[in-house]
């Protein structure tokens, strides 16, 4: 299949995954609990590394996260622990009549998790040498392969480690069917931005390595081998991302990876995967088709990234950092009444833009594709109404003419200068918010929601790989959401269930230069007190 007829199959699916208010994508009928995915992988035979458990974590404030990091941590066993902790690791269990349920520190689309994660790395004191699946409900290693010694040199050249990402796409068509495959690469996008945060949260760098081919990844991580797997449901890579101390710049080049993927082909392998359902009543061809249309050659290197600076934030001077990202969690339920200032408003905008605030958004090598479009509710100094919020210089001209011409596109006061913040349309727009997020009040009873706009056509047509990178950028945007949402004192919440193109309509956009992706909500949130919270590793010592 050439590019051409790749991207035809990724604007078909784009549109045959949209909902609308008298037709759904095409999901199950009903939740088959019996066939309901495990949600932990493991591979049983693997050769196990406890990660320790009793930690010690930075202290950083969460506005010194924005800034250039002065020191970094030794790369060792104990870092390393810290860093899957502090990204990818349990933050909580919650339980209910008896029922016991895992929160972890990245978000999901319904907590299902369809992510994996495996560290790529040579000898870091008791880690040995090789490619590790890690076990977040043990916080533990599962090294799957004893590589060849040119696999340890070449890792000790690099200067540091990387992270490897994948998805196991029944864990979302279990609950979602068709629409299923943008979760999954939602939750990359939220697990690649949490890696980053942990990584400066030990003063270390991390980079997406763009140019690397599926195909090669798929043989780094052991993904194509199928006797490892068998039965068990199999895992589809995403991404590969680089992790480096401050002073190491050195991105690994073609060479290096593929002297890597040789290294572990002559390697021996270790551990079979789990069978996660026993039962599969439900296929959905769909996304065996997408997920074959975007798989991504390798490339050369593109480096288009934006601008980015470091400034200070005014709200999280005396946040803790840690105590943000393991507390953060997704609102259930708004009271409708909760407001933010708009000074707090205008610092959680910033938060997403890399000319404010380069973190998350450093982990990438591109410039910014998504632009938010807010409906704001309850924001003290500020009217109510349709905003845009522009993350790239350059895009409101192209905004402007794909949009209806009756908007405002008038900037308020209170915006900082260098801001691309626009009032598009006034009035309340709470009931339209709801419904274009599938009726669900927790897009009009917080403070603002947000409809993410990506640039469509144009990135698409580098490559239909580029399709995943959107929902990735997505996901990074709704985690910086997330985290100033909680230093703010509000809780915020992604929904991925919203009627594409009835807010597309609003908006006059009838054509795909720009299509929404993502949806997101914020305010102040309703604790439901039946559930009990238990610490994420008590059972085990911490």
């Amino acid at each position: 299949m050439d590019d051409s007829k790749k991207s035809n199959a990724v604007n078909a699916y784009h549109n045959i995954s949209k909902h609308f208010p008298n037709r759904f994508a095409d999901g199950p009928m009903y939740l088959d609990w019996k066939s309901q995915p495990e949600p932990f992988r493991t591979y049983e035979g693997a050769e196990l590394f406890q990660l320790d458990r009793r930690l010690s974590f930075p202290s950083l404030c969460f506005d010194e996260l924005c800034m250039d990091p002065v020191n970094s941590e030794e790369l060792t066993g104990q870092t390393i622990s810290l860093f899957f902790r502090m990204s990818l690791g349990l933050s909580a269990w919650k339980k209910v009549n008896g029922h016991k349920w895992a929160l972890r520190i990245n978000p999901s689309s319904g907590n299902l998790h369809a992510e994996e994660a495996y560290l790529i790395c040579s000898n870091i004191d008791e880690i040995n040498a090789g490619v590790h699946h890690y076990n977040s409900l043990h916080h533990r290693l599962e090294r799957r392969v004893i590589p060849s010694a040119s696999f340890t040199r070449i890792i000790d050249r690099l200067g540091g480690f990387c992270v490897g990402l994948s998805s196991i796409h029944w864990r979302e068509e279990w609950k979602y069917g068709e629409r299923a495959w943008r979760y999954t690469q939602l939750d990359i996008g939220h697990a690649i931005a949490a890696i980053a945060f942990a990584a400066r949260m030990l003063g270390w760098k991390a980079n997406v390595i763009s140019e690397i081919a599926d195909s090669d990844l798929s043989k780094l991580l052991g993904l194509d081998r199928d006797e490892d797997f068998g039965p068990a449901e199999r895992e589809v890579v995403d991404s590969l991302v680089f992790i480096s101390d401050n002073k190491t710049s050195t991105i690994p080049s073609y060479d290096s990876i593929q002297a890597l993927v040789e290294g572990v082909f002559n390697g021996r392998w270790l551990g079979e995967a789990n069978i996660l359902s026993q039962l599969h009543e439900h296929e959905w061809p769909q996304i065996v088709n997408i997920a074959q249309a975007v798989k991504k050659p390798a490339t050369s290197q593109i480096r288009i990234r934006a601008e980015q600076t470091a400034s200070s934030s005014t709200i999280g001077k005396d946040v803790n950092a840690w105590q943000t990202i393991s507390s953060r969690r997704s609102g259930q339920t708004y009271d409708g009444h909760t407001t933010l200032s708009i000074r707090q408003f205008i610092e959680i905008l910033k938060s997403t833009i890399p000319s404010f605030n380069p973190m998350p958004f450093s982990v990438f090598d591109w410039q910014p594709f998504i632009h938010p479009i807010l409906f704001v509710h309850r924001v003290e100094g500020l009217e109510k109404g349709i905003y845009a919020l522009i993350r790239r210089n350059g895009v409101v001209d192209v905004m402007k003419d794909a949009m209806k011409k009756s908007l405002l596109w008038e900037k308020p006061v209170a915006s900082p200068e260098q801001m691309e913040f626009y009032l598009l349309i006034r009035g309340d727009f709470k009931q339209a918010s709801k419904l274009v997020s599938c009726h669900q009040s927790i897009a009009s009873d917080g403070c603002f929601s947000a409809g993410m706009l990506a640039e469509f056509d144009y990135p698409i047509s580098l490559g239909p790989w580029w399709y995943r990178r959107l929902f990735w950028e997505a996901g990074a945007v709704g985690h910086a959401l997330y985290l100033t949402c909680e230093v703010a004192g509000i809780r915020g919440t992604g929904i991925g269930c919203y009627f594409d193109d009835s807010f597309h309509e609003l908006l006059g956009l009838y054509t795909t230069v720009f299509q929404s992706v993502y949806h997101f909500t914020a305010g102040g949130y309703v604790d439901d007190h039946k559930l009990t919270t238990l610490p994420p590793y008590s059972d085990l010592g911490d």
